[in-house]
């Protein structure tokens, strides 16, 4: 048995051909070319190629310039084109080239399998047709990807039986699939702690599959958008018989983490000058070797609110392309109200991790203590409805270019006290875009969007909760209530390595608050800097905003710091 990279055989049709002898004097210089016959396909081609002068150093660049020009062309089907002559003087040297008449091909039989004629459209598009040279190199490839993702990598396609009448060559395609190949097994090496039925499902390669050049060509893309998994080199293939085993060397990233946050909010009420807010999340990926992911997320905001968040998710359930998304939050609002939210959601993978989710969500919400409030109500609701994630993030710890996409929608009922059911419908939106500008300099746009719709009035404890560090910078935590509201995010960072970036940001909103008591609309918009560097204990964040709102001036006394530390184990 003997290791391969993965093959890709495509044999092409060549022609010889010849040009005049170049003048051995040909010095560093420029020269002219003029082609002809002059018609609007030569001068198309001229103008691609920027041919009108060619420049050189000394007579072999020359000749070899001449020889390039001629291979184009022969490219491009003027299979007769040479250089005709040359003319030199002191002050200017001229090259003629005899261009001809274009040829073109006719294919007049085949062995393809009739799957693949009819994906190529053959009937339409290639039988009985002149077809340029280009199309027909198009064309061999096309039939050599298509055997190397469907079992056959070492195929290869020719022309042959070539007859020539009036500048047409007439051809039969013969494709050789040669041998039948199967993936047998995938071997996985190095530290990653993974199971392969995991790494399998991902990457699309299993036992008895058909071999796939493309899902080959495609692991790398695929395992760096992993954020606990890292590829040490390019997989290899080894091959035996009919079947072919898949060596993948994988090394496990550092992705479990503790993080922190601290907020110090400058404030004008009740006097006081600064008002502590935090923030914990715990992440546990990949503890089982599944793939598997497990959050807690607790957080303090002003007034004595607090939220505690759960997520579990565990993909490719008995290594099927399905997964269990199961959610819980709490929410307590100062001494006025609790809220409890219960996410179950059954995941549908598509590509990779990429998914399609149907979810049911219960939530209820009850005053606390005996108080009576005229904004505040108890309800209790469920939803059914359906989720769209894609995602091709390289490197999702520190984005450098790709985009995340979360999109979701639902509807259900909700019953607030004493009163019959009313319709509610539920619709959220993530849209992440990073650019890789130049060099270590990025851009991210992002926009994030919810909306609320019932057939009766919100009270304050039904609205969406929005603002801070995450989705409205420069503002307290969850301290925007509206029932649409949608942030624009545009960020500008510098990547000095692979953990760190500094960054300036702008962040701007139109909400809508349509409540039991009053209406408000107003676009609040923030802008501030901060960076975020590796040590060995962790990454250090820091980021300092100022917002404003509702027509009130900007106050540096208002303004939000945010320190951070994430520790990776």
């Amino acid at each position: 048995m003997v290791k391969h990279e993965f093959p890709k055989t495509i044999l092409f049709i060549h022609f010889l051909w010849a040009f005049a002898v170049l003048p051995a004097s040909a010095q560093n210089g420029n020269a002219s070319v003029f082609f002809s016959p002059q018609n609007k396909k030569i001068r198309r081609f001229v103008k691609k190629h920027e041919l009108a002068t060619i420049q050189f150093k000394d007579s072999a660049n020359f000749t070899e310039k001449l020889h390039q020009i001629v291979e184009k062309l022969h490219a491009e089907s003027f299979f007769d084109a040479q250089i005709d002559s040359i003319s030199c003087d002191s002050s200017k040297r001229n090259v003629y080239v005899a261009c001809g008449l274009p040829y073109t091909f006719s294919v007049k039989k085949h062995n393809l399998d009739k799957k693949l004629t009819k994906k190529l459209n053959y009937r339409r598009k290639i039988e009985n047709k002149e077809l340029s040279f280009q199309k027909i190199k198009e064309l061999q490839a096309n039939i050599i990807d298509y055997y190397s993702n469907n079992g056959f990598p070492f195929s290869s396609v020719s022309l042959n039986n070539l007859n020539y009448e009036t500048r047409c060559i007439f051809c039969n395609l013969d494709c050789r699939k040669k041998e039948k190949i199967v993936f047998n097994s995938l071997v996985l090496k190095g530290n990653s702690q993974i199971s392969p039925q995991f790494i399998q499902n991902f990457v699309g390669i299993k036992p008895k599959m058909l071999f796939s050049n493309q899902k080959i060509s495609l692991i790398e893309k695929k395992i760096t958008n992993l954020d606990f998994l890292e590829l040490i080199k390019p997989a290899e293939l080894e091959f035996s018989g009919n079947k072919a085993d898949v060596y993948l060397y994988l090394k496990k990233r550092k992705v479990n983490r503790l993080d922190g946050i601290i907020g110090f909010e400058s404030s004008e009420k009740n006097g006081q000058k600064a008002e502590f807010s935090g923030e914990v999340k715990f992440l546990l990926k990949n503890t089982l070797k599944r793939g598997e992911s497990f959050q807690i997320h607790w957080k303090k905001m002003k007034s004595a609110s607090q939220r505690f968040a759960s997520d579990v998710n565990i993909p490719f359930l008995f290594s099927l392309p399905i997964g269990l998304d199961l959610k819980i939050d709490i929410t307590k609002k100062d001494s006025s109200w609790l809220k409890t939210r219960t996410h179950a959601g059954v995941l549908l993978y598509y590509s990779s991790l990429n998914h399609v989710k149907a979810f049911v969500e219960k939530e209820s919400s009850s005053l606390v203590g005996k108080k009576e409030f005229s904004s505040l109500v108890g309800y209790q609701s469920t939803i059914y409805g359906q989720e769209f994630y894609f995602s091709n993030v390289v490197f999702p710890q520190n984005p450098r270019k790709g985009i995340f996409l979360k999109a979701g929608i639902g509807a259900g009922t909700k019953k607030k006290e004493e009163e019959k059911n009313k319709t509610l419908i539920e619709a959220s939106l993530v849209f992440e875009s990073y650019f890789n500008i130049f060099g270590d300099f990025v851009l991210q746009l992002k926009n994030r969007s919810a909306m609320l719709y019932s057939n009766s009035k919100f009270f304050e404890n039904e609205f969406l909760q929005f603002g801070g560090l995450k989705n409205m910078r420069g503002f307290d935590e969850e301290s925007l209530l509206a029932n649409r509201y949608t942030v624009f995010t545009t960020e500008f960072r510098y990547l000095p390595e692979e953990s760190s970036f500094l960054f300036v940001f702008s962040d701007f909103c139109l909400y809508e608050f349509d409540g039991i008591s009053s209406y408000i609309k107003d676009t609040p918009f923030s802008a501030g800097f901060g960076l975020s560097f590796s040590t060995n204990a962790g990454i250090f964040n820091l980021t300092y905003a100022i917002g404003k709102q509702q027509n009130n001036p900007i106050s540096v006394k208002n303004a939000k710091i945010h320190f951070g530390f994430i520790t990776r184990f």
